[in-house]
């Protein structure tokens, strides 16, 4: 099994949200991060309080380790295959059920990095 990458970046102005969002509050002090890993501070907006750009910690907690992407089949692609297009599974693992419903947020990205670390692609819009 290949060890894949996983990061983002975000270089882009915040105040290009302001128009989707026009009652967030932005922080004054902003810097660009060109490569955001697990585990690293990073802008998000949580459902609890969806007004506010907050720091937070990137990646997914309490689980052996900080988990950076999961992808909506779940463990039903164990090769991580891109063309998969069987079922998608994750809201029926007890672990993800109630985090997938109650505790959403939003991570403003530029782009993502995925692949394994000698050949990474950079995938944006």
């Amino acid at each position: 099994m290949v060890t894949t990458f996983h990061s983002f970046v975000l270089a882009s102005n915040l105040k290009r949200m302001l128009p989707r969002h026009p009652m967030l509050v932005l922080p004054e002090l902003y810097v660009p991060n060109y490569q955001i890993k697990p585990g690293e501070i990073t802008y998000s907006i949580i459902s609890d309080e969806p007004k506010l750009l907050q720091h937070l910690e990137f990646g997914l907690k309490g689980f052996k380790t900080v988990m950076p992407f999961l992808r909506a089949e779940g463990n039903r692609n164990p090769d991580d295959d891109l063309h998969y297009n069987g079922a998608k599974a994750i809201f029926l693992q007890p672990g993800f059920k109630q985090l997938i419903r109650n505790h959403r947020c939003l991570v403003p990205a530029d782009a993502f990095i995925t692949g394994n670390p000698e050949a990474p692609y950079l995938v944006y819009l």
